[in-house]
């Protein structure tokens, strides 16, 4: 696969439009679906930008690893585990998925300021 499917490839998977990944970036529609057909190679702060987006690593996206997904950390790993115990319900998450991305990443960043908070509280009791 090469770097123009790769990116058309993440942008599928993540349900994003082009308009979407284009904003993103900072660039018109027509110079992100230049990056698709192959026309146009990203620069390497342009790269950086995608892997971001999609979650991978830059060598995944220029072909140099063929693990596509970036290593979570641990705390990356813990809010992941809070949020499962803490929004579990499969119909929320069913709702959520249909949301908007702008409004799924506000939730995000809400849920992710009530375990930040969760934890400072848990660690308070501790010190008590």
């Amino acid at each position: 696969m090469n770097i123009a499917q790769r990116i058309a490839s993440l942008r599928r998977k993540h349900k994003y439009t082009q308009q979407t990944v284009a904003d993103h970036l900072g660039i018109s529609r027509g110079a992100y679906a230049n990056y698709e057909v192959g026309s146009r190679e990203p620069d390497a702060e342009t790269f950086a930008k995608l892997a971001e987006l999609f979650n991978v690593t830059t060598d995944y996206l220029l072909g140099l690893d063929s693990s596509n997904e970036k290593e979570q950390s641990s705390e990356e790993q813990e809010f992941a585990e809070w949020l499962k115990e803490n929004m579990g319900d499969d119909l929320f998450f069913y709702d959520f998925n249909k949301s908007p991305e702008e409004m799924k990443e506000q939730a995000i960043r809400a849920f992710r300021l009530a375990w930040e908070l969760e934890k400072d509280r848990a660690r308070n009791r501790k010190q008590k």
